[in-house]
């Protein structure tokens, strides 16, 4: 609304400047390709106005009706009355065709409107000077030096003179030329090279391209763009001769250098100058602030990877403690013992490791671990239980530690037990062609919780149903689980019909006897569904046959017969290499135990 409000005093003059509007937001702001409309307004009296509108856009007619009235009460404050009195079409070439409508503009002055003239149309020039014609300083050279731009020419477009920037760049001095052998018109597209047309569009800004070169060409190794101006053309008072008062057509530094021009060529009056230095200043902040933008955001993806790692390194900082410690810890709070009145632990071992150690090589014995400790990390994070640790074939799980507010820990870590000696289970020892077994022990009871090293922390419990846990694994055949009378009476107070099991009777843990029971299995669910597995289709391997059983008996009584061997060959060597490391040495002897006497 600014910019309109700032466009005229009055609507003739807002009409007759639409065509510079559409020039600016087609070429300057947008840099559209689009071709706008063409308007010109003639007075006819202080209260009529006919309105030219040229467009090569059909069914348009009614719209600018609309517009002009909307403008003359909102931007003028004035009542007016419009109607199309023309239309007429005009062929542009093969496919163009301009539509010229004739509008005619009434002002309404008439009760209850107060319309002022002042708003509707121009006042009447006055038509003198503040001295005599006669004595009017400005020559024509002065015109030229005013003005080193412009080019004269009369009805046939001839060109009666130009200014000294064209004369002098363009050899034109004493040279009888045609506008037509001089310029070539480019805007606007709907003007023709005529006396006529440049008449018809004298309230449009006009743009033409050089034809000739220019002396700064000839010196130049590559041919520059030529020259384009831009300008209005003003009817002189004879009414015979036209001058076309133009500047470099040039928005930024660039354009001048293409064209080989500079600051310099452009008057000090000429508000090109502040123009193109606005506009390389603009641009200049343009690719400064894409600079900006492009390290913003190669910042933001550094700083996002560096948000990554940082958390990457938190992870592993804290691997070995609960979420709810880690983010304690990380938070700078010391996490102080806690005691735990209840939880059940778990401890589970390969009864057979010793075999495959003895038989298998070192990467099979990775991978297999690898695979085991893959499976049992699922089943834990199914069971929402922590894995305290492991270390080689030995594994230790608590369930109601660190979370307290857990009640069902016990039949979760019966349900994970099942769960993993079925999962073991499902891996074959390729060395052997057996599948894996697996021992469990199962204690409940209280324990005490802490954090160990600063460096590495590491989540630690310690009590009785550690050792017991461990002491049950111990005891446990291959693919049972051994627990304590202590979970049996917790879980068969509330579940007595999903858990079977049967007596081991008391087994000697150490320094203490305890009533142990064999959990047999879950009533309600199979081992298959208690490990929920993703594809069902895979085969599923229930049990172990006595002959695998046996097969596995055989390699662990080998391997401990083997390393019976290599223990008791240690044991008779070291006394003879302790007497034949003597024969070597002397009272005198050196830091590599060989006597100073000489070797013998």
């Amino acid at each position: 609304d600014k910019m309109l409000q700032a466009m005229a005093n009055n609507l003739h003059e807002f009409l007759d400047n639409l065509n510079f509007m559409h020039y600016f937001i087609n070429q300057c702001s947008f840099h559209s390709e689009m071709r706008g409309p063409n308007f010109k307004c003639i007075q006819l009296d202080e209260e009529t106005l006919q309105l030219n509108y040229i467009s090569r856009r059909r069914g348009l007619n009614a719209l600018v009706l609309g517009l002009v009235y909307r403008a003359a009460r909102v931007l003028f404050d004035i009542e007016i009355t419009i109607g199309i009195t023309t239309v007429t079409e005009y062929a542009r070439g093969e496919n163009a065709t301009d539509i010229h409508t004739i509008y005619k503009i009434k002002l309404d002055t008439a009760p209850p409107h107060s319309s002022k003239t002042e708003h509707f149309a121009s006042a009447k020039k006055i038509d003198h000077s503040l001295i005599d014609s006669a004595n009017f300083p400005l020559s024509l050279r002065d015109f030229n030096e005013i003005f080193p731009c412009h080019i004269c020419f009369n009805r046939d477009l001839s060109v009666e003179h130009v200014g000294f920037f064209l004369l002098n760049e363009y050899d034109l001095a004493n040279r009888k030329v045609r506008l037509q052998d001089v310029v070539e018109l480019l805007q606007p597209t709907a003007a023709q090279m005529s006396f006529a047309s440049f008449l018809e569009n004298a309230n449009t800004r006009f743009i033409m391209r050089m034809k000739l070169p220019g002396n700064r060409a000839k010196n130049r190794n590559e041919k520059p763009m030529d020259l384009v101006l831009s300008g209005q053309m003003q009817l002189l008072e004879s009414g015979n001769s036209i001058v076309y008062l133009c500047s470099p057509y040039a928005n930024t530094v660039r354009q001048l250098l293409d064209t080989s021009h500079y600051l310099s060529d452009i008057p000090m009056r000429d508000a090109t100058r502040v123009l193109v230095m606005l506009n390389q200043s603009r641009m200049w902040q343009l690719d400064r602030n894409k600079r900006l933008e492009e390290a913003c955001r190669s910042q933001s993806g550094r700083e996002s990877e560096l948000f990554e790692r940082q958390d990457r390194n938190r992870r592993l900082l804290y691997l070995h403690v609960p979420a709810q410690v880690g983010e304690s810890l990380h938070q700078g709070k010391t996490y102080e013992p806690q005691s735990y009145p209840e939880v059940t632990v778990l401890a589970c071992s390969l009864p057979d490791f010793p075999a495959i150690t003895a038989h298998c090589s070192p990467r099979e014995v990775i991978d297999l671990l690898a695979n085991l400790s893959h499976r049992f990390d699922r089943l834990i994070e199914i069971r929402k239980l922590y894995l305290v640790h492991s270390f080689a074939d030995a594994w230790l799980m608590v369930g109601g530690a660190p979370d307290r507010g857990r009640a069902d820990h016990t039949p979760a870590v019966l349900d994970l037990a099942i769960g993993m000696i079925a999962e073991a289970r499902q891996i074959i020892v390729l060395h052997f062609g057996l599948p894996l077994r697996l021992r469990v022990g199962v204690a409940l009871g209280a324990v005490t919780a802490m954090v160990i090293s600063e460096r590495r922390p590491k989540f630690f419990i310690y009590g009785d149903p550690v050792c017991e846990a461990k002491a049950l694994c111990y005891l446990a055949d291959p693919e049972k689980c051994l627990v304590s009378n202590n979970v049996r009476t917790s879980v068969t107070k509330t579940l007595c019909p999903v858990y079977v099991f049967s007596s081991k009777g008391y087994v000697d843990a150490g320094d203490r006897k305890l009533l142990a029971h064999h959990l047999e299995r879950n009533e309600n669910l199979t081992p298959v569904q208690l490990v929920e597995r993703e594809d069902e289709n895979i085969f599923f391997r229930d049990t172990i046959t006595a002959e695998e059983m046996e097969c596995w008996e055989l390699h662990a009584e080998l391997a401990a017969r083997t390393e019976r061997e290599v223990n008791s060959g240690s044991l008779s060597l070291a006394p003879r290499l302790l007497s034949r490391s003597w024969r070597f040495r002397s009272n005198r002897s050196d830091d590599s135990g060989i006597s100073e006497g000489g070797r013998t």
